[in-house]
């Protein structure tokens, strides 16, 4: 489960039901997902789906 939080590129992991924080490098190591530049020719018009509001701009996806 992910919090969306009112800024546009922000999101927080819940784990045991609180989220927590944790910085770019430290997603990529734990995911293994590649965390650097994007490529030359990434396209960046990504729409985010729908999300149910929980108040004060918390999000759940």
């Amino acid at each position: 489960m992910l919090i969306i939080t009112k800024k546009k590129f922000k999101m927080r992991p819940v784990f045991g039901g609180h989220p927590f924080r944790l910085s770019l490098v430290e997603f990529g190591a734990v995911t293994g997902l590649p965390c650097g530049p994007f490529e030359e020719d990434y396209n960046n018009e990504y729409q985010a789906p729908a999300t149910e509001c929980l108040g004060d701009g918390v999000h759940i996806q």
